[in-house]
């Protein structure tokens, strides 16, 4: 009889320790990042202190992936993520230290933010290379579909803590985001497995850089998929900013705001339980589909840009975007080198918080110059413009032909 690999995988004590631990780790993460603006907010009242403190906690997925690849190719996985939540812990309680001791200093809070972003930089790249180890090849895109909707439960769980955590006394976000690092570190010490360090001679690491580049950039599919990344996250991020002010502007509660700008992640939960299964009936074929569905999606605001439209759009880009991250990311996983799978994630995580940051500058300057409906058919247009020509390249239309043997062992 065939094993299904969906059922045994819960039953894998390392990949269950792995995930709790991560789901804890990030809830905690979550709350911390949507209190620390509120608390700068709180203290200085100033709007541009508090955006300095954003910015440093979102400024390492910009500019440490890539050079960060090659020294998590090289390192020991588990040391690296356990050495990386010991790190965040002290970050996050040096802040908590200073709200007790009534010696907040916005000096500090953007030091905390910086180093608990870095920090996390390496723990996901880590946690990335460490699925091959975990996991057997035909539990991979199970348990990357767990993760998928880990990621999201845990970001939704998280945003809604952090605010109701703040109202109950300023420094409760941070301590139970320390405490999550402590029991995100104690379930890696927990986990019994032969992590790998790179047994390949170290090279200067700006050519180690170079060689994941070279690599992505030679694989049709991983190449075609990161420019549809960038592209996607910059549409679906300049809408969310287009609705955003709009809904302002019309008096939109924001508690209604707040909902809509939810979808995605509830979406994104849906898509990661059922992703397992489609992607073991459909495969990678699933990857086309997905984009022509957020194209669709997009369509939507063309009605209105007013709080049902908006908020079906967001979560059918939610939906289908989870399905699409387990089948690309399950791509990846199989088909990269292993001793190059830090290098190569790097990329791909580097195009996907792109996306993201420049989509809201987009929206932003799009709302402003031509109007809150011009600038959702713009974002429709370039949309409908990626779908276009993603659907012109082979390598997303028949991404299994392009399939090699299979490159990621441990």
């Amino acid at each position: 009889m065939r094993r299904d690999p969906s059922s045994s995988l819960w039953r894998n004590r390392n990949y269950v320790l792995l995930w709790l631990g991560s789901a804890v780790s990030i809830t905690g993460s979550r709350a911390s990042a949507v209190a620390l603006p509120l608390l700068v907010l709180a203290v200085t009242g100033s709007p541009v202190q508090a955006g300095w403190v954003a910015l440093a906690g979102v400024l390492p997925d910009l500019i440490l992936y890539i050079p960060a690849g090659p020294y998590v190719d090289r390192w020991d996985w588990r040391r690296v993520m356990v050495l990386s939540e010991l790190g965040r812990g002290v970050a996050v309680s040096v802040l908590v230290v200073t709200l007790i001791t009534g010696t907040q200093n916005v000096a500090v809070f953007v030091v905390a933010a910086f180093v608990e972003g870095s920090l996390g930089v390496l723990y996901r790249l880590a946690e990335r290379i460490s699925v091959p180890s975990v996991v057997a090849a035909d539990q991979m895109a199970p348990a990357l579909a767990g993760n998928e909707t880990r990621t999201h439960i845990a970001g939704l769980v998280g945003r809604s803590l952090g605010g109701f955590l703040f109202g109950l006394g300023r420094a409760f976000p941070f301590v139970v985001d320390a405490l999550s690092f402590v029991f995100s570190f104690g379930t890696l010490m927990a986990m019994r497995t032969t992590t790998r360090r790179s047994d390949r001679a170290q090279r200067h690491v700006v050519r180690e850089m170079s060689d994941g580049l070279r690599w992505l950039a030679r694989n049709p599919f991983l190449l075609a998929d990161t420019v549809i990344t960038v592209g996607v996250g910059i549409c679906v991020h300049a809408l969310i900013l287009t609705f955003a002010a709009s809904a302002q502007r019309n008096g939109v509660s924001p508690f209604l705001i707040g909902v809509t700008l939810a979808s995605p992640g509830v979406g994104g939960v849906i898509g990661g339980l059922v992703a397992a299964p489609l992607f073991g009936r459909f495969g990678f074929s699933l990857i086309l589909a997905q984009i022509w569905i957020w194209t669709g999606a997009l369509a939507l605001p063309l009605l209105a840009v007013d709080v049902l439209p908006v908020m079906g759009a967001l979560l059918i880009t939610g939906f289908v975007g989870s399905i699409g991250n387990v089948a690309a990311n399950t791509y990846l996983v199989q088909q990269t080198p292993a001793h190059m799978l830090g290098r190569v994630s790097s990329v791909a995580l580097t195009a996907l918080f792109v996306g993201n940051a420049a989509g809201p500058l987009l929206g932003g300057f799009l709302t402003e110059r031509v109007g809150v409906d011009t600038a959702a058919r713009v974002v429709f247009a370039g949309m409908l413009l990626v779908t276009v020509w993603a659907t012109t390249v082979p390598a997303i239309r028949r991404p299994s032909a392009y399939l090699a043997p299979q490159a990621n062992t441990t």
